[in-house]
């Protein structure tokens, strides 16, 4: 019943509704007016969890109750108890915030490149449109609202700054003309908490898994053609148990020190090769340990296998 009742769109074009009404995903209300059955009750009701009343409403039009203010378009539902009209809004959204697909997820320590650029464009029957973007934290410093800061802060068009700590934002432009404001869907951006850090040369980088580190510092090794200095540093307990990784520096002369940090990574192994190649291990505390079906490292220059240097 579930899965036909989401294929269902429903268009409502005027007329008068009495009861709770709750609609599909698909549908559009444009005109109408709506009163809750009873005085504890909303009039429309937005069934999936993940909408609000703005999906429900066709491009251009808004909800007013009785008394001339508007519904909170943002919220899932209309105010207990009160009747209200889709009408054409004074003000709206005709382009909102996307991010595009793969873009919405980054490491910390994120470049300006990877920074997504939101655009807005709003509507009105008269006068001009001022722009404020708001932001919505969700991480472990911060949980709040709170207005944008930059120059774009004010524009339609919004670039993420770069610098923000592991954790969820939501962006959204409030758009005002006049009396009038409007207020746009949400983007959300995720920036993820590095579970191993490399530095090479001086330039350090965070990465989401281990296996994305050591790839790197393969492609250091690999376009180095000067003596290289790497660091790992592992951030976090790591299990990627299916992994075994692998560093062949062959002739070239490489210094690499893996910082457990005091914590414990489980694979299946990590092998350092090459003539030139000296490996040293850091524990940082009793109990860190390297969890492998086979020893942790080999060393081209001894000949032999190890725990820790």
């Amino acid at each position: 019943m579930d899965n036909e009742y989401k294929k269902l769109a429903v268009n409502i074009e005027g007329g008068t509704f009495n009861g709770r009404l709750r609609l599909p995903d698909n549908s559009q209300i444009a005109e109408g007016t709506f009163t809750p059955a009873q005085a504890s009750g909303n009039a429309i009701w937005v069934n999936n969890p993940k909408k609000t009343l703005q999906d429900l409403l066709k491009v251009g039009y808004t909800l007013k109750y009785d008394d001339g203010t508007y519904a909170d378009l943002t919220a899932r539902w209309t105010e207990e108890g009160r009747k209200v009209t889709a009408v054409k809004s004074p003000l709206y959204f005709t382009t909102h915030p996307t991010i595009s697909s793969g873009a919405e997820t980054v490491m910390e320590n994120y470049t300006a490149a990877e920074a997504p650029k939101l655009t807005v464009k709003a509507e009105s029957g008269s006068g001009s449109i001022s722009y404020q973007w708001y932001a919505d934290k969700n991480n472990k410093w911060d949980n709040n609202q709170s207005k944008t800061n930059g120059q774009d802060a004010t524009s339609a068009t919004y670039r993420i700054p770069t610098g923000l700590l592991a954790g969820t934002y939501q962006y959204y432009c409030v758009a005002t003309c006049g009396e009038y404001t409007a207020t746009s869907k949400k983007a959300v951006f995720t920036v993820e908490e590095g579970v191993a850090e490399v530095t090479v040369g001086g330039n350090t980088k965070r990465y989401a898994t281990l296996t994305k580190a050591i790839a790197a510092m393969k492609d250091a090794v690999d376009a180095a053609d000067a003596d290289l200095e790497i660091t790992l540093k592992i951030l976090k307990n790591i299990s990627e148990t299916g992994s075994e990784w692998k560093i062949d520096g062959g002739t070239k002369n490489v210094s690499f020190c893996m910082d457990l940090n005091g914590c414990t990574v489980t694979g299946k192994g990590l092998y350092i090769t090459g003539e030139g190649v000296e490996a040293v291990f850091k524990r940082r505390r009793h109990g860190t340990e390297w969890n492998t079906d086979r020893p942790s490292f080999y060393s081209e220059q001894s000949k032999a296998y190890g725990r820790e240097w």
